[in-house]
C-alpha cells in the first residue's frame, strides 16, 4: 500500500494533486508547526504581464510555535478582495466562468479554521479534476508526540495506516534519514513529477514553478490531465 504524507496547501499546486492521485491513503500533516510566508494558507497566481502574485488568506496573530490546524482566520480579513484578484487575472480565461461561483461559495462560507477552508479547496480540486482518491486522513488524529522525530512521524504514520510504501517529493533526499525507512521495512518512492511548459496566452511559455492548479484549471479545463501532468510517475529507488 502507497502513503504519501504532505502539510496542507491552499488551492495547491499540480504536483501535489499528482501526489495524491498516486496515493492509496493521504495523510494531511497538520499537526506540525505553521510555516509563514508559505503555501499552507496562500496561493501563487500568474498576472497578465507575467508577474508572479500571492493570494493570501489572513490570519489571526498567533505565535510561532502554533500548530497548523491550530491556526484561526482573521474575522479582521476580507475573502472579497481574493475574488476581486482572481476576477482582475483570470476574467479572460476559458474556463474561469464556469468555476468563479463555486470558488466564491468556498471562500464566503464560514469556516471553523484554515484547515477546514484548506481541505474544502483540496476536495474540491480533486473532484473538478475528477482525481479519484482513495483513504483520506489528518495527522492530528494519531496525537503523535510534538518532539518525535519527523522521519519517525512519517514512518509512524505509514505503520498506523498499514503502508508498505512511501511516496516522497524529490526535495526529500536532502533531509530524509533513508536508513531509518528501510530498517521499518518501509520503501520509499520518489515522486518524479514532470512539470512543463504550460503554454497560456499570456505567459508565452514561461515555466512558473509552484503556480496554484486554478491556473491551469482556467486556462485549459478539467479533462486536460495529460496537458496539466496529473498522471504523475515516481521511480523507486
Amino acid at each position: 500500500m502507497k502513503c504519501s504524507v504532505h502539510q496542507p496547501h491552499f488551492f495547491p499546486w499540480l504536483g501535489y494533486m499528482a501526489k495524491i492521485a498516486s496515493s492509496d491513503v493521504f495523510v494531511v500533516l497538520d499537526d506540525v508547526q505553521f510555516t509563514r510566508r508559505n503555501f499552507q494558507n496562500r496561493c501563487k497566481i500568474i498576472s497578465s504581464n507575467g508577474a508572479e502574485n500571492w493570494l493570501t488568506v489572513p490570519l489571526t496573530p498567533a505565535p510561532q510555535s502554533q500548530r497548523i490546524h491550530e491556526m484561526k482566520i482573521s474575522s479582521h480579513g476580507d475573502l472579497k478582495n481574493f475574488l476581486h484578484k482572481m476576477d482582475a487575472v483570470y476574467k479572460k480565461s476559458a474556463y474561469y466562468p464556469l468555476y468563479r461561483t463555486e470558488i466564491a461559495e468556498i471562500l464566503l462560507q464560514p469556516h471553523e479554521n484554515l484547515m477546514a477552508l484548506t481541505l474544502h479547496t483540496m476536495k474540491w480540486l480533486l473532484q473538478v479534476f475528477n482525481i479519484p482518491m482513495g483513504l483520506s486522513y489528518r495527522s492530528s488524529a494519531l496525537k503523535l508526540a510534538r518532539e518525535i522525530d519527523p522521519n519517525q512521524r512519517i514512518i509512524e504514520i505509514c505503520r498506523y495506516h498499514g503502508a508498505n510504501q512511501y511516496i516522497a517529493g524529490s526535495g526529500g533526499k536532502n533531509y530524509m534519514q533513508l536508513s531509518m525507512f528501510e530498517e521499518a521495512g518501509i520503501e520509499i518512492l520518489w515522486q518524479d513529477f514532470k512539470h512543463q511548459p504550460i503554454k497560456y496566452p499570456s505567459i508565452d511559455g514561461q515555466v512558473h514553478f509552484g503556480l496554484s492548479s486554478l491556473d491551469a484549471l482556467f486556462a485549459l479545463g478539467p479533462q486536460d490531465r495529460k496537458s496539466t501532468r496529473l498522471n504523475s510517475s515516481h521511480t523507486v529507488i
